[in-house]
């Protein structure tokens, strides 16, 4: 399932666990945290997270 955290009631109540897609982002779009991120979906995800 996929979930846009601005179509939450409070958004700001959300605090993202990972970052999924990154290879297909936006070049200027830029991530500066430690989040794991996957190049695909969860379905290539290890294990911990492929149950999201």
């Amino acid at each position: 399932m996929h979930l846009y955290a601005a179509s939450l009631d409070d958004p700001k109540a959300f605090q993202p666990t990972f970052h999924v897609n990154y290879k297909s982002k936006l070049d200027w779009l830029k991530l500066h945290d430690d989040l794991p991120k996957y190049d695909d979906t969860l379905l290539h995800a290890p294990d911990q997270h492929s149950g999201y």
